[in-house]
């Protein structure tokens, strides 16, 4: 359906020293949203970033998509958490076109 979308998404993620998170919407391959959490010098355990935008898709050649970044400089590892609520994305119709 054409209109306009709330359309939301977090990212939850890390195992030690967290450096930095960042969660981006995408519109057909456009980013239209995006959402960053660095720390400097101390680092954390966990961290979250979270972003909401409204968005007008055509309904049919419109996409959206969520992409999620985290940075462990303990182990170089780049893990985002699964389960419980913790990477989240969601799009609900606000108004039609």
């Amino acid at each position: 359906t054409a209109g306009w979308y709330s359309v939301s998404g977090q990212v939850s993620g890390g195992t030690g020293n967290i450096q930095a998170i960042v969660v981006r919407i995408y519109k057909n391959s456009g980013i239209v949203s995006t959402q960053s959490s660095y720390l400097n010098g101390d680092y954390g355990d966990d961290l979250s970033a979270s972003t909401t935008s409204l968005i007008y898709l055509n309904g049919s050649t419109d996409y959206i998509e969520m992409h999620g970044l985290v940075r462990d400089v303990s182990t170089s590892t780049e893990l985002l958490f699964g389960g419980d609520g913790r990477c989240l994305f969601g799009a609900h119709l606000v108004s039609t076109a």
